[in-house]
């Protein structure tokens, strides 16, 4: 009888230690587009998601433009986007999202203060390109002008090339910090657009176990010790 029993604790430790390694083994490609001070790449000091996604040891990460985003994430080769949401995504049925890591609030941005009456379909707005912020473009028309990322966007700003800008919170707070120059005005009790910073996956069976980990993951970041 002992024998039949270590026979087959041996075999469910075996069953066990394979499932652990075969989870192991699986990594999952995850495009994300930098934000300043927040989202970076060396030599740029790591930012707060940068030190959420090392905790996470089965990824391989990619740097690509926002706009480059939308068009590699429906290849093969990526599981996954972060920072997203699949509000801003049309296809959203066939994806999977996590629990966001934050939610953060995209406004208007002017030098001085401005009524938002004032601007219309003549005034030159500042945007990142390939961010969408809950259509604005659609629903705010004026004559938008795409750069390539939150620091020239407010550098367009301070030089009074455009007459406001559009971008998240987060994202114009990393900038100015980088730039050392101080957050534009911005009517906080106006924010055009509200984002769940998450990942967004390919509905599979494969990232539906990795949602599952994000979502443990994140829940273990925000209960962290501060």
């Amino acid at each position: 009888m002992k024998s039949i029993q270590s026979a087959v604790l041996g075999i469910l430790l075996f069953a066990l230690t394979t499932t652990s390694a075969a989870k192991s083994d699986e990594r999952y490609t995850i495009a994300v587009s930098e934000i300043a001070n927040t989202l970076t790449q060396p030599p740029a000091p790591e930012g707060l998601y940068n030190r959420f996604l090392s905790t996470l040891d089965n990824i391989d990460v990619v740097f690509m433009p926002p706009s480059r985003v939308e068009v590699e994430f429906y290849k093969d080769y990526l599981n996954c986007i972060f920072p997203a949401s699949t509000e801003t995504i049309l296809e959203k049925d066939t994806l999977l999202e996590s629990h966001p890591l934050a939610v953060t609030n995209a406004y208007i941005f002017t030098v001085e203060e401005q009524p938002l009456a004032e601007l219309n379909e003549a005034s030159r707005i500042g945007i990142r390109r390939g961010f969408s912020y809950g259509g604005i473009r659609q629903s705010f028309p004026a004559n938008y002008i795409e750069l390539d990322d939150d620091a020239t966007v407010l550098q367009f700003l301070t030089l009074g090339r455009v007459d406001a800008v559009i971008s998240y919170l987060v994202d114009i707070h990393g900038a100015a910090q980088s730039l050392r120059l101080p957050i534009p005005q911005f009517r906080k009790d106006r924010p055009i657009h509200t984002s769940r910073e998450a990942f967004v996956c390919h509905d599979n069976s494969t990232n539906r176990l990795f949602i599952e980990q994000l979502n443990n993951a994140i829940h273990q970041w925000k209960t962290r010790p501060q």
